[in-house]
């Protein structure tokens, strides 16, 4: 949600969030005490899910590199 309001563009935070979500699970996982074998699999799991979000939305990535993607409007017109 920050980096929409901060950047206004939605697929920045979508590609964002799913970098960091192989992260998240590693460190909550490690955090709680989780098994090393549970551990690894669901942050290869993760990280498969990072990775499809992010071919997904490739075309928006070369968008954004080019700076041509589109912003979200938070007003009303």
């Amino acid at each position: 949600i920050i980096i929409v309001i901060g950047t206004k563009y939605v697929s920045l935070a979508s590609v964002t969030a799913a970098t960091l979500y192989p992260v998240s699970v590693f460190i909550f996982d490690k955090a709680t005490g989780d098994p090393t074998a549970l551990l690894v699999v669901q942050t290869c799991a993760a990280a498969v899910m990072c990775a499809l979000i992010i071919f997904k939305h490739r075309g928006n990535i070369v968008k954004l590199i080019k700076k041509n993607e589109n912003k979200i409007n938070f007003h009303k017109k």
